[in-house]
């Protein structure tokens, strides 16, 4: 049984994606087999939570981006391999998802990337986290002495973020 997030997923961060089936698809429990499936992954907290940070609401957005980093950690460090499978759309919040899979599966017209800062946030999920991690790895994959520069890698990276660039297949998105 996989878990669906379609588009409930793009409404907001409802009880589909904290619910008892990707609790027990990350937990190794229940007989899930850890998967994230959905068309439109394309969306995280939404503008409502902007909205409500704007009009002072501030320990609601805090609850709100601590579960999904809760979430997120919980996919990476899962008991069993969550695979995110990814069909059109995986922006902000369904990206952040994704790369905290152990893999990603994409067809081809997919279209991924953290984007949060054409409305002005930054990526909350552990994106920026992700991609500093993969800068790093990188760069240690690269290096041909000891001293290692990870500033051109990191760079490359947090300019995609910064500039809100979105990969347009899935072979760009790797």
């Amino acid at each position: 049984m996989a878990t669906g997030l379609g588009s409930t997923f793009a409404t907001g961060l409802g009880s589909t994606i904290f619910g008892a089936g990707l609790g027990a698809a990350i937990s190794g429990t229940g007989g899930a087999d850890g998967a994230v499936t959905g068309k439109g992954l394309a969306g995280g907290g939404g503008v409502g939570d902007v909205f409500n940070a704007a009009t002072g609401n501030v320990p609601h957005v805090e609850a709100v981006v601590a579960k999904f980093q809760q979430v997120s950690q919980r996919l990476k460090y899962a008991l069993v391999p969550t695979i995110a499978a990814v069909d059109g759309l995986a922006l902000g919040g369904g990206c952040e998802f994704s790369i905290h899979c152990t893999r990603i599966v994409a067809t081809l017209e997919s279209y991924i990337g953290l984007v949060e800062v054409g409305v002005g946030l930054l990526p909350a999920g552990g994106g920026c986290k992700e991609m500093a991690q993969r800068a790093a790895q990188e760069a240690q994959r690269f290096a041909n002495d000891n001293r290692i520069d990870v500033f051109p890698y990191l760079r490359r990276y947090f300019q995609n973020i910064a500039m809100g660039e979105v990969a347009k297949s899935a072979e760009m998105a790797r």
